[in-house]
């Protein structure tokens, strides 16, 4: 602004009125409390037991987060336990095993965000750590059973769904902004046991092996029974009915 000399001058008288003399007084950090370097009539406290709660806020909060992570993770220690009770014919521990380990990946999520992991641990990346155990649990132990249970007229043929899979969980856009699975979301433990179940021949196995690992790159939506909001309800539920049913 153009002012009057006068005026800017008479400005500058104001501000020197106004604005008091600093304090240069030494701030003694071990005492209880200390005077910062601060105007006269700013002069600040510094108060101990605030800080202290503050100290014991934030490893709590910090010590739930790391508890989120290891619920992910004991999904892949079930991952193992099931490729050990598909080697030793332990078909119906193996089916359990994984619905336990489709459970903890579908609450795993909410936990997290209620926790808030990403601001507590930034340093640490459950979306990478969620999908090494998903890969795992969803694809390797699947096959296994594939495998274990001479459910393919050959083995060599678990390859599609390990390569197709692996596809599919690197793609940026695996998951859409709006919380759908872009291409068939490698629910191989689902259709493998169904398939078990169903004692389907070896040629019917291969045939739906065959169709699924086309289906991922196939892009089309499919429901993301946690996170599709517009039918998160709907989805739970069904969810939660087909778990009890089924087991």
């Amino acid at each position: 602004h153009e002012l009057h000399a006068t005026a800017r001058g008479h400005e500058r008288i104001q501000e020197e009125r106004v604005l008091p003399t600093p304090v240069h007084d030494r701030v003694h950090l071990g005492r209880e409390e200390g005077v910062l370097a601060l105007p006269q009539d700013l002069v600040l406290l510094r108060h101990r037991v605030p800080i202290y709660r503050l100290r014991y806020a934030v490893p709590v909060r910090r010590f739930a987060a790391w508890l989120v992570h290891l619920y992910t993770a004991s999904s892949a220690v079930l991952g193992v336990y099931g490729v050990v009770a598909c080697f030793q014919g332990q078909f119906r521990l193996a089916m359990y095993l994984m619905m336990l380990t489709m459970v903890i990946d579908s609450t795993d999520g909410a936990l997290a965000r209620a926790v808030d992991v990403r601001k507590q641990i930034p340093w640490f990346d459950g979306r990478r750590l969620d999908d090494i155990c998903d890969y795992f649990t969803y694809v390797l132990l699947p096959v296994c059973f594939l495998i274990a249970a001479q459910m393919l007229p050959n083995p060599a043929w678990v390859a599609l769904p390990v390569l197709a899979s692996a596809y599919g969980f690197s793609q940026d856009k695996a998951k859409t902004d709006d919380f759908f699975f872009l291409g068939w979301p490698s629910y191989w433990n689902v259709a493998v046991m169904y398939l078990y179940l169903m004692q389907s021949g070896p040629y019917t196995v291969l045939a739906w092996v065959i169709g699924l690992s086309a289906a991922i790159f196939v892009p089309l939506k499919y429901i993301y029974p946690s996170r599709t909001r517009m039918l998160r309800p709907l989805s739970l539920a069904v969810l939660a009915a087909w778990v009890l049913t089924f087991s």
